[in-house]
């Protein structure tokens, strides 16, 4: 479907449209495998042409990015972890909860690195609007990301549109799960 695929190395977390493969030893990924190879999936064996590199799929396990729910947050949590964050969060973003398509446009593709700071802020809107099951609020937002999502890395634009669909990266999934009860809200934050 053209989407974006991720591979690394065992030591990252599990993601949608992920692959992740045991360690290398001493050699990093991107020693292995240059910009434009190709990679070509047969039989279950994932071929990366340039490099002669192949990953066997055969055994490979699928993660499933579940929200797990025991209860509802407590207040308390909520409260204690709004006041953890409240400073980190920079006052400029925090009227963007109110209004998330302006959320949208304003921090799509804003920051640095493979997933900007402003889409990662976005991933997070999206969880927990996916949690409240705001239909018409996602639609929103799906819609807005959809319109600017050239604007981020391909990266970062595959993991938007991922989660406008409620497919999420495991940090946010345990973050959430933490929220409802189950693991410990500290670690995940």
């Amino acid at each position: 479907d053209q989407s974006l695929l991720t591979c690394a190395s065992d030591a990252y977390f599990n993601m949608p449209r992920g692959v992740l493969f045991n360690s290398l030893g001493n050699n990093s990924f991107n020693t292995l495998v240059s910009v434009g190879s190709i990679a070509h999936c047969r039989g279950s064996i994932l071929r990366i042409s340039k490099n002669h590199l192949k990953i066997d799929l055969r055994a490979a396990s699928i993660w499933s990015p579940v929200f797990k729910h025991i209860s509802l947050p407590s207040k308390i949590k909520l409260s204690d972890l709004i006041a953890d964050i409240r400073d980190d969060l920079q006052p400029v973003y925090e009227h963007l909860i109110n209004s998330p398509i302006l959320a949208v446009r304003q921090l799509i593709g804003r920051g640095v690195g493979l997933t900007p700071e402003g889409d990662d802020i976005l991933a997070g809107f999206l969880a927990g609007f996916h949690q409240a099951s705001d239909s018409q609020l996602l639609q929103s937002m799906r819609s807005e990301i959809q319109k600017r999502a050239i604007k981020t890395t391909d990266v970062s634009r595959q993991m938007l549109l991922d989660a406008s669909e409620g497919h999420f990266i495991e940090p946010i999934v345990n973050f959430i799960s933490a929220l409802y009860g189950v693991g410990n809200l500290k670690i995940a934050t």
